[in-house]
């Protein structure tokens, strides 16, 4: 069983890379010839295939059990435990979050859309998504261990993370790291796409239909699909924590077939990306709200720029 686990983990990061590497061509290709304006959606769905290409590859080298021919430290806390390829999600996370709410603001609030396209808007969340990257690597590597005596080889999980000195850290850095990488930004991705396909369904127009079946494809693929493959990951992770089952530790089958199941988000959204958006896909689209709605937008944008003034 263990033996097939590690041939479809290979063959499943090969599949996602040469994906992605054809994804990112078609996209890089698009994006030379399209509009100004459609080049901002553009970039957005480049830069989420890049992170999922590098996702794939980071978790080639733990599919391939290095820790029986390469026992050492490194391996074992950085490559058994995945944790390049959790950095990866992670920035694919924090991306989904940002292109939901610069969604937002281009529609909805087109006065506040600077703030997000600004380099200090853009720094801020690239230093906030780091951090939490910083904090889930500490966490993440405390899943494994490495025993010097008296045989070299990796250990399933931290000896001292639940009843050591420094259990208490280990547990705060493996909660607040599933919350704010993992629940944060879905909430956040949730609420912002409902409130603008609840405003674009209420507008006629072809346009607006238009621009929310975009807007629920990219809901499907960046909320629905993130959440399903990353939520029995994220289960299993908090229970290595605070439970004390040895049947769920990080050389398990149920832990290892997690991390496969997560490995199908970058795999499946560049297929599933070229299958809903293949047909009819207008990336510069530029909604605007009915008239009513704009001068009432005005007022608030004048009272807010009079108020930063």
């Amino acid at each position: 069983m263990r033996g097939t686990l590690h041939l479809v983990e290979v063959s499943l990061s090969v599949f996602g890379v040469i994906g992605n590497l054809i994804f990112l061509i078609c996209l890089s290709k698009t994006a030379s010839t399209s509009t100004q304006c459609a080049r901002k959606v553009l970039f957005i769905n480049i830069a989420q295939c890049v992170l999922d290409l590098l996702a794939c590859s980071a978790y080639l080298p733990s599919a391939l059990d290095l820790s029986k021919d390469y026992p050492s430290t490194f391996v074992c806390r950085i490559i058994n435990t995945r944790v390049p390829f959790w950095i990866f999600i992670n920035y694919r996370g924090f991306l989904n979050t940002y292109n939901a709410l610069w969604q937002h603001t281009r529609i909805v609030y087109p006065f506040w859309s600077t703030v997000l396209n600004s380099p200090t808007g853009c720094t801020f969340i690239l230093t906030l998504s780091s951090l939490m990257n910083i904090l889930q690597s500490y966490a993440f590597t405390r899943l494994g261990d490495f025993a010097n005596e008296p045989i070299a080889h990796c250990l399933p999980n931290c000896i001292d993370c639940q009843s050591g000195d420094q259990a208490g850290l280990n547990s705060l850095a493996v909660l607040c790291s599933t919350v704010y990488r993992f629940v944060l930004p879905i909430m956040i991705m949730m609420v912002t796409f409902d409130h603008l396909t609840e405003i674009l369904s209420d507008c006629e127009g072809t346009v607006y239909q238009h621009l929310c079946k975009q807007l629920r494809v990219s809901a499907l693929l960046d909320v629905k699909l993130y959440a399903i493959t990353l939520l029995t990951h994220e289960l299993l992770f908090l229970m290595n924590a605070f439970v004390l089952v040895t049947e769920f530790t990080l050389d398990s089958f149920p832990y290892k077939l997690a991390c496969l199941v997560s490995l199908c988000y970058p795999v499946l959204c560049p297929c599933l990306s070229i299958g809903l958006r293949s047909v009819n896909y207008m990336p510069g689209i530029e909604a605007v709200l009915r008239p009513t709605d704009y001068q009432k937008l005005g007022k608030l944008a004048m009272m807010w720029r009079t108020t930063r003034s």
